[in-house]
């Protein structure tokens, strides 16, 4: 992680949710996206602990929080096996931590809304305790929505390379407009 994302510090609003003041983390410069969802949602749900007249939280700071947090919801198994395994998830799912300040590798399946294509970066939702879910909305102008998830179990990346692959293909040759050509 460098010292930047490391120094970095998010303002926090306090709203009313739920009969009760709760605080929120802003967005700052674009971003970060998973860091702001998955510390709103602790908030918002009162799992995640920051005083309500606080100003401001630093990366570190909240990243100790997410930690503790995590610690605290996978307690570990007395089993060997099992708990070697909660020990690796933890770690791995800790790891993570600078990749929230940048974005996570999450790839939707369009079958239903909280169906995803395998990936190490989900595990932080699941120590967490959240449910991933995604929203996909199409232009109803451009038609059926199989013409572009191509069924039920493709997934977003699989799309954009199909169509991708199917607009280049069918595209010109010819990269500018000359007068030279017939058609123009």
């Amino acid at each position: 992680m460098s010292a930047a994302d490391a120094d970095a510090s998010y303002r926090l609003k306090c709203i009313h949710h739920h009969e009760r003041d709760s605080p929120v983390l802003m967005q700052n410069e674009n971003g970060p996206c998973p860091l702001l969802a998955i510390a709103n949602v602790l908030l918002l749900r009162g799992e995640l602990r920051v005083h309500p007249d606080r100003g401001s939280i630093s990366f570190d700071e909240l990243g100790g929080l997410l930690g503790e947090l995590m610690l605290e919801k996978n307690a570990l198994s007395h089993l060997p096996d099992v708990r070697a395994n909660q020990q690796r998830n933890l770690h791995d799912g800790m790891a993570l931590f600078p990749k929230l300040q940048r974005g996570l590798d999450v790839n939707v399946r369009f079958n239903q809304m909280d169906a995803f294509e395998f990936s190490e970066d989900l595990v932080i939702f699941d120590l967490l305790g959240i449910r991933l879910l995604h929203g996909w909305l199409i232009d109803p102008q451009v038609g059926n929505k199989d013409t572009h998830t191509h069924g039920d179990t493709h997934t977003c990346t699989h799309t954009c390379t199909h169509t991708c692959t199917h607009t280049c293909t069918h595209t010109p040759t010819m990269a500018y407009p000359s007068k030279r050509h017939p058609y123009n």
